[in-house]
């Protein structure tokens, strides 16, 4: 049973709920200006500070389904039978090389979303930090999306400094590690591999796109299409090369503080429900000074179950997706606010999935554990505010509308 403190969070989500239906009420009758006027209200709320970004999210859940990989793998051997094979021969024509220079090149797998496929990419180390590598596709190179420029200031934001972050002085990995703990290390070169390239999303010119990914498959070194490394995929276009032509390392970085929490988690538990692994990651932007997201989206929009992300039903890209982000970081964010870094170090530790991972980090940090019936009878009184966010559903039971 989830033991939270809550009515605080409760008031404020009720008032911008109030806020967010006036708003459309007044929008449906052309009220524009005062519209706009409320909305920029809400936005100095601290549950919606932050930028209102284009809407991406993140592929790293997909990852996570067996069934999903299973189904890549198939397609990739029907598709293109030579490719693991042609990449073996390039493997071993290129030896065993463990350190790579500036300038180098090898080559990647890398995931096809609309076909389901893998692919390999050619791609050139630009930048060799204290703890990590970028790589840079080739293709991204010659078209000039992705500059030197970009490159150095992304290397800047994951060791030297996140400005608006809980410490200023630290990169995001350093942040990390400091607050999450550490990435597994497979290849045993002590460095994290990022490869930017231009992730193949089906993303067509609006709507949410896939702006990076963590793949288990690379800390599984028996697959086939294992790039064997700890390793980050984040997007060139349009996360950082936009459709205006201009470029924005924001949702790079962001991205980046995203990821590598889902690769600090495998570390310590490999499998985590989507739910609670993707809060956390949305938490770890926060941590790293991107601020809490602006939630309109999905307090608009709230009956939704807290426990189901929808990228993790079908694979398929949709708006829907990151109002499930929205859901899932709002909750972890005010667990974090209730019960601190210990709290999320525990959850992020804890083997337990799910609901009694939260249980078990609750206990870890001692919360409250006596007002499980006021909670749950508070909860049921507030039936006019999602469930989404302030209960978990009971599983494997007949009744699946009563709330733990």
């Amino acid at each position: 049973m989830l033991i939270i403190k809550y009515k605080s969070f409760v008031k404020i989500l009720k008032k911008v709920s109030v806020f967010l239906f006036i708003a459309g009420m007044l929008l449906s009758f052309g009220y524009e200006a005062v519209y706009s006027q409320i909305t920029r209200e809400i936005r100095g709320n601290m549950l919606l500070r932050g930028s209102t970004s284009p809407k991406w999210y993140s592929g790293t859940s997909l990852f996570s389904d067996p069934d999903f990989i299973r189904e890549a793998e198939q397609n990739t051997k029907r598709l293109y039978p030579e490719l693991h094979k042609d990449m073996e021969v390039f493997r071993k024509s290129a030896g065993v090389q463990q350190t790579f220079s500036i300038g180098d090149s090898t080559r990647f797998y890398a995931f096809n979303l609309p076909e389901r496929t893998f692919y390999t990419v050619s791609a050139q180390l630009r930048r060799r930090g204290a703890n990590v590598n970028v790589w840079v596709e080739k293709k991204e190179i010659e078209n000039q999306h992705i500059t030197e420029t970009v490159v150095r200031d992304i290397i800047n934001m994951l060791e030297e400094s996140t400005p608006a972050s809980r410490d200023s002085t630290k990169g995001i990995i350093e942040l990390e590690n400091t607050y999450f703990g550490d990435f597994p290390d497979k290849d045993g070169d002590g460095r994290l591999d990022i490869l930017i390239l231009d992730i193949q999303d089906g993303w067509t010119g609006s709507g949410a796109y896939m702006a990076g990914y963590f793949s288990r498959i690379d800390q599984i070194l028996s697959s086939e299409y294992s790039n064997k490394r700890d390793m980050l995929y984040i997007d060139s276009y349009p996360a950082i090369y936009g459709i205006s032509g201009s470029r924005n390392l924001r949702f790079a970085s962001e991205t980046v503080s995203h990821e590598l929490q889902h690769l600090i988690h495998y570390n310590y538990d490999q499998d985590e429900e989507n739910w609670i692994n993707e809060g956390l990651s949305v938490y770890a932007q926060y941590l790293c000074g991107f601020g809490v997201q602006n939630v309109s989206d999905y307090l608009a929009d709230t009956n939704r179950d807290l426990t189901d992300i929808v990228a993790n039903l079908d694979g398929v890209i949709n708006d829907e997706v990151v109002k499930d982000y929205h859901k899932v970081g709002l909750f972890t964010y005010y667990l974090w606010e209730q019960y601190g870094d210990g709290y999320i170090s525990n959850l992020i530790h804890s083997t337990r999935k799910g609901v009694e991972g939260i249980n078990d980090a609750l206990r870890g940090v001692n919360a409250g554990r006596d007002r499980s019936e006021e909670h749950t009878s508070e909860l049921q009184s507030h039936s006019f505010i999602s469930y989404a966010v302030f209960c978990l559903k009971k599983k494997n039971k007949k009744d699946n509308s009563k709330a733990l």
